[in-house]
């Protein structure tokens, strides 16, 4: 369970959320929201030890509306889509399959309530990213090797 959290986690300040090129400025903008979230949401203990399961889908859902990435419910991919496409440190061809995959993210939590839809999202784009930079390194390596 601590798995999936942190592996959440790493991907709402990666992906879902945004990375900003200065990392100081970043850090501060999700603390500031993730603090806004939790008084919206009554959560008093945000911390990975000791936030509820429900509570960290919750304050994820909040997070990802407060960017604009969950619009009355549903996802929006042409939001994700536009964040993906203006990181500078993502290499193409990656974006390129992670973009790819964000119909199917959005598809695979459609009918969920909205934290659920919102950690299911987060948690498919982590999976998406980490196959296709793995695949994207595992061809190279074979080219190579020839």
């Amino acid at each position: 369970m601590k798995c999936i959290l942190l592996l959440t986690l790493f991907a709402i300040s990666c992906i879902a959320l945004d990375i900003e090129e200065d990392t100081w400025i970043a850090l501060k903008n999700k603390h500031q929201m993730q603090l806004e979230c939790s008084k919206e949401l009554d959560i008093e203990d945000t911390t990975v030890e000791n936030i509820r399961y429900k509570d960290f889908k919750c304050l994820t859902s909040c997070m990802m509306r407060k960017k604009g990435f969950l619009n009355k419910g549903l996802i929006d991919i042409e939001a994700v889509t536009e964040l993906i496409n203006n990181k500078s440190h993502l290499k193409e061809e990656l974006k390129a399959k992670i973009i790819g995959d964000l119909p199917g993210c959005a598809e695979y939590v459609r009918y969920r309530d909205e934290c659920d839809k919102a950690l299911g999202f987060s948690s498919c784009l982590v999976l998406s990213m980490s196959f296709h930079a793995g695949e994207l390194k595992a061809e190279r390596l074979l080219a190579h090797s020839r």
